[in-house]
């Protein structure tokens, strides 16, 4: 269960590893894109700035003024357009890296708290592995008694044994004595 659960992290870090370097990359581009387009707008502004004196110098006609400026207008309202979405889009793109980040938090306080389980698991199975071997020993210690009172026992039944043994001989030995005396 524990590689199970080790798997699973791996897995889960993986995938957020990857939508980190989505977002980032995702980020970066918008962070290009938005350069790029204030390097135009300037480039515009310059250049309405050129278009100005040029017409000033060149004495155009307001028409002509007046197309120049529109297209322009034209140009920094797409831009505009586009920054906007560009930065809602950043926006959006940074309330998610939050929102993992926050992911990442629980998912990092659930493992702690897994091995916090684990740790007290272990002490516990420590400890009733210590209960077990101290009852392993005190049954050692009885069966080693009970091994010597057996012995003990039957010794002394050999003992019991022998001494009847030497009791039927003397007492066979007696008769036989008061046999030989008691005929006489």
């Amino acid at each position: 269960m524990k590689s199970a659960l080790t798997v699973v992290n791996a897995v889960g870090v993986s995938v957020l590893a990857i939508v980190s370097v989505f977002q980032w990359r995702e980020a970066s581009s918008l962070r290009h894109r938005r350069d790029e387009l204030v390097v135009r707008t300037e480039a515009l502004s310059k250049r309405l700035a050129e278009t100005e004196t040029s017409l000033a110098a060149v004495s155009s006609t307001a028409e002509e003024f007046r197309r120049r400026i529109e297209a322009l207008d034209a140009d920094n309202a797409r831009l505009t357009k586009a920054l906007r979405e560009c930065e809602s889009r950043a926006t959006r793109l940074a309330a998610e890296v939050a929102r993992l980040e926050k992911a990442v938090g629980a998912w990092k306080a659930a493992v702690a708290e897994r091995d916090k389980s684990i740790g007290e698991l272990n002490a516990q199975a420590e400890r009733l592995i210590g209960d077990r071997n101290e009852a392993v020993q005190r049954h050692n210690d009885l069966v080693k008694r009970h091994n010597e009172l057996a012995a003990r026992v039957v010794a002394a039944e050999k003992a019991e044994s022998d001494a009847r043994a030497r009791l039927a001989e003397s007492e066979a030995a007696l008769r036989a004595a008061l046999a030989v005396t008691g005929a006489d």
